[in-house]
């Protein structure tokens, strides 16, 4: 065992010590020591911390790394591509859908429905009887038909 001038043990006895390369009574004396030294203490703790991260590189392999960080670019690349497919799509569904209403109210197909509705709820109100009839008669599927009707004629002259 050597002692340093100040009775202090140096790195290499530390790292022996670790390993488990000294022998058990320099261990005691060195575990002794620690009990009442911080500097020692500090600099155990810096050769602990040294040892195990050069143990733990040792155990990655070279390629690890590389492999890890290509494997983040793909799956990141194959996340924003699916988000894009995504984010595409529901454009196109959103184009689609107004089209299509275009198409409908430049046709008059709301107006046809309107009245083809007034028409079959006249005679399914006759059919049924006076409770259905006295809620047509108050008039509330003709009020949202009006209603919708606006809405369109509105949408047509702002076209």
């Amino acid at each position: 065992m050597k002692m340093n001038t100040m009775n202090h043990f140096d790195i290499n006895e530390w790292r022996n010590y670790i390993t488990n390369d000294s022998n058990n009574l320099i261990r005691l004396r060195m575990e002794e020591h620690l009990l009442v030294c911080e500097e020692c203490l500090e600099l155990y703790m810096n050769v602990c911390e040294e040892m195990t991260n050069y143990s733990a590189i040792k155990k990655i392999h070279p390629e690890f790394v590389d492999k890890v960080m290509k494997e983040i670019k793909i799956k990141k690349t194959s996340s924003n591509y699916l988000i894009s497919k995504a984010r595409n799509r529901l454009i196109t569904y959103y184009v689609v859908a107004a089209c299509m209403t275009m198409l409908i109210t430049i046709t008059g197909t709301f107006d046809v429905v309107q009245r083809n509705t007034k028409e079959a709820m006249t005679v399914f109100t006759n059919k049924l009887g006076p409770p259905v009839k006295k809620a047509y008669l108050n008039g509330w599927s003709e009020r949202l038909t009006d209603r919708t009707k606006n809405i369109i004629k509105k949408l047509d002259e702002n076209i």
